[in-house]
């Protein structure tokens, strides 16, 4: 939904590199210039996902130390919302 279309670095010092999925970019002009057309084109053809819930699950009040040397472990006790309209399955 971006094109490179006729942007020009006048300095020259950025150029279109193409990045590990195959698209364009340069660090002047990221992607280029959003392609309107396009995306209207991808919102004609949008999908609508389900509605989010949201259930609370508990709160840790215990205070822990985090490092990046050993795990945290944690236990959460909770009826996962059980006979409301977000119960978790």
């Amino acid at each position: 939904t971006s094109k490179r279309n006729s942007l020009f670095d006048a300095k020259g010092r950025f150029h279109w590199t193409m990045n590990g999925v195959g698209l364009e970019f340069n660090h002047l002009f990221g992607f280029g210039v959003l392609d309107a057309g396009a995306m209207v084109a991808l919102a004609k053809q949008w999908k609508t996902v389900p509605a989010r819930y949201h259930c609370e699950a508990g709160t840790i009040k215990k205070m822990q130390k985090i490092t990046n040397l050993e795990p945290i472990y944690m236990k959460i006790d909770t009826n996962a919302c059980l006979n409301s309209d977000t119960q978790v399955n």
